[in-house]
């Protein structure tokens, strides 16, 4: 069904490209702070029952949003991938995180 999979190592690779292909900056640019919504994604933290900050025991979990495109992927969608898991990547509190589909 997939045509290719996209793992982690595929992902930052994504990531590292997109950042140092831009014109604007010979440096990766990364942007700390999660937006409040985004368009093709939905974010959230989960935290384990006992602690809301866990010193990276989080997850951070990040669910493709096109229902009606059947979550085909297209540059929107991994511009909001990119700056979601960048964002989580800097979290200090979160040490795993998830993409999943809607």
């Amino acid at each position: 069904m997939f045509s290719k999979l996209i793992t982690s190592h595929n992902l930052h690779r994504i990531i590292r490209n997109s950042s140092t292909n831009s014109s604007s900056s010979s440096s990766p640019r990364f942007l700390s702070t999660l937006k409040d919504s985004y368009d093709h994604v939905i974010v959230s933290r989960r935290f384990p029952d006992d602690d809301s900050s866990s010193g990276g025991g989080g997850v951070g979990l990040i669910e493709l949003n096109r229902p009606k495109a059947l979550n085909a992927l297209c540059d929107d969608l991994f511009n909001d991938l990119i700056h979601a898991s960048n964002s989580l990547d800097e979290d200090k509190d979160i040490g795993c995180l998830v993409i999943t589909g809607s």
